[in-house]
């Protein structure tokens, strides 16, 4: 039993010219040909032939595509061939495309920022994942990446400020206060150990009454120094072995304390 076939066959020429390829469509007009250029920059011919298998599918259109070219005196050497059912073309056809995919650079240019900033959004927590990574670097799905741009607040492109407790807000401004004489302070917990006391260059102290800030979900002297350090707003440095810490605002802890 018969069936339809498609085959492909590559053809070892690059240099091709333009009224070849209409002249090798027109002889091979009855086997519906699609005449055009490999990826390689080769010349390529698809045609579809009956055949009960793939053998002889691939005979017939070797010899169909051979007699084409002899006819047109071309001579170009047969460097590939693939046969597949017509209905496989199809199903093959019906399959979803790649995604367009963009890297570091590309980005860039959706946006209009330098790669050094396309790099960093890429890097943010609501930024698509990356499909794979190349030499070059990582690649993403194009229309996620659209997508993205179309929700990210570009307004000052800058990340948002730290939400901090009530506890730490204090904390951070007598940090703040306490920066007289030297860049950094000296902070201890008081005897009874819900209190912090921050001790200035000058010898000025300031007490931060936690106390004051309970709730259920009261924060420790050391969860509220952990986390001003974990939003990069201090430096902290324990004293030796005593249970005292230097603690210095960063530049982004300063501006942050003086926008408060």
């Amino acid at each position: 039993m018969t069936q339809a076939w498609s085959i492909y066959v590559e053809l070892g020429r690059c240099d091709a010219p333009d009224d070849l390829y209409d002249d090798l469509h027109d002889r091979l007009a009855t086997a519906h040909p699609a005449v055009g250029t490999a990826p390689n920059g080769n010349l390529s011919v698809r045609i579809f032939v009956e055949a009960s298998t793939a053998r002889q599918a691939i005979d017939t259109g070797l010899k169909t595509v051979s007699a084409a070219l002899k006819d047109l005196d071309v001579t170009a050497p047969v460097v590939g061939v693939e046969a597949v059912t017509e209905a496989e073309l199809d199903r093959r056809n019906a399959e979803k495309d790649i995604p367009a995919l963009a890297g570091v650079g590309e980005i860039a240019e959706l946006f209009g920022v330098t790669r050094g900033r396309a790099g960093q959004l890429t890097k943010r927590d609501d930024f698509p994942p990356a499909v794979t990574h190349l030499k070059s670097g990582p690649v993403y799905v194009k229309e996620q990446v659209q997508a993205f741009g179309e929700r990210w607040d570009r307004r000052g492109g800058r990340p948002p400020k730290p939400v901090l407790t009530e506890v730490e807000k204090v904390l951070l401004a007598a940090l703040r206060d306490a920066e007289a004489a030297r860049s950094h302070a000296i902070v201890a917990w008081a005897d009874y150990g819900t209190d912090i006391v921050v001790t200035s260059g000058e010898g000025r102290t300031f007490v931060v009454e936690l106390k004051d800030f309970a709730t259920a979900e009261a924060e420790s002297p050391n969860e509220a120094i952990a986390k001003l350090a974990n939003e990069k707003l201090v430096r902290v440095t324990r004293r030796n072995d005593r249970d005292e810490l230097d603690v210095e605002l960063t530049p982004k802890g300063a501006k942050h304390a003086a926008e408060m």
